[in-house]
């Protein structure tokens, strides 16, 4: 890069910090004595960047472009979150319309098996100890759209705590 002539020049006055004034220019003092300071300063550290105005706006275009593929490029990615939501939602209407007529809820369940990450029944004595637990299954769209179970007891075969969630969510609690 060629070396541009330059309209200021380093000085090192107020306490060394880097400072510029204008070449050949005696510092005068004036009732616009700062704005010219920062004025000067502006076109110093300008002047020091070597770059033309041209390759200044250039660098501008390059920031701005970069800042509008970050942009689309988040914006896509809110706008694929909310389609998802969206299927999401539907497929939740859809499966609660299929069920209304068949599943009353709430109602009682027992776990019969756990299935494992491929399906199939998974035999492991830590899944096996959740078989003959009861649950209740119910729908409380405040919290989810889709129904929820509650596993009532630590205990397999244990009605009571069943009964009385059943006997909780009947009375709006």
């Amino acid at each position: 890069m060629e070396e541009k002539e330059k309209l200021t020049q380093h000085t090192n006055q107020k306490f060394g910090y880097k400072e510029y004034e204008i070449k050949g220019v005696c510092a005068c003092r004036s009732d616009y004595e700062s704005d010219i300071e920062s004025i000067i300063g502006r076109l110093g550290k300008y002047e020091d960047t070597n770059l033309s105005p041209a390759e200044i706006e250039t660098l501008k275009a390059e920031i701005k472009g970069k800042d509008y593929l970050a942009y689309k490029l988040i914006k896509d990615k809110i706008k694929g979150c909310l389609d998802r939501e969206k299927t999401l939602e539907k497929e939740n209407a859809e499966l609660k319309e299929q069920l209304k007529d068949e599943i009353k809820l709430p109602l009682v369940a027992m776990i019969q098996q756990q299935l494992d990450s491929n399906g199939n029944f998974d035999k492991s004595n830590k899944e096996q100890g959740k078989n003959g637990r009861y649950a209740v299954v119910y729908l409380d769209e405040k919290v989810w759209k889709i129904p929820m179970i509650d596993i009532c007891s630590r205990q397999s075969y244990n009605t009571e705590a069943c009964l009385n969630r059943l006997k909780e969510l009947k009375e709006g609690k």
